[in-house]
């Protein structure tokens, strides 16, 4: 068979391409293929042009990791506060101590939350808030019982 390009010359191949055959002149060697020039000029202006063109950016939106399937972090003083409450209320004589505490670690841990809504935390937060204020109430009222007692033992008459 005789070059496409060059009848006077013998074909030393064909293009991968086309099928024509090419002499030793005409032939081109891409990635490891034999190709004829216009054939070669083809290939390889796809390959660069596959190689240059930017890859499209995705559309702005939500990521592919959402935030609610990240793990979540308890907001400082949650659960403090929700084990002085419940200590508190479990033992009344140390509510008026307990109680208080468990308001201010509630106070903080849902400021931290409103700060960072990545935090978690919140229902700890109120529940140790509102356990901080019945502990506060029962504490003052075990205390003023108390007193009360007191007061009437030594009012009462010794006779």
């Amino acid at each position: 068979m005789k070059c496409v390009y060059h009848p006077d010359r013998d074909a030393v191949g064909y293009c991968g391409t086309c099928g024509a055959g090419v002499c030793e002149a005409c032939r081109v060697m891409l990635a490891g293929k034999l190709y004829c020039q216009p054939c070669a000029d083809l290939a390889f202006a796809q390959q660069e042009a596959a190689r240059t063109t930017p890859r499209p950016t995705p559309p702005p939106g939500p990521s592919l990791v959402q935030p609610s399937l990240l793990p979540r972090v308890q907001a400082p003083g949650a659960v403090t506060a929700l084990v002085l409450g419940i200590v508190g209320f479990m033992i009344w004589p140390i509510g008026l101590i307990l109680g208080p505490l468990a308001i201010n670690y509630a106070n903080q841990a849902r400021d931290a939350i409103a700060a960072n809504p990545m935090l978690d935390g919140s229902g700890m937060a109120t529940a140790g808030y509102v356990l901080g204020i019945v502990d506060t109430i029962f504490g003052a009222l075990f205390v003023l019982y108390i007193i009360m007692i007191f007061t009437c033992a030594f009012a009462a008459p010794f006779w």
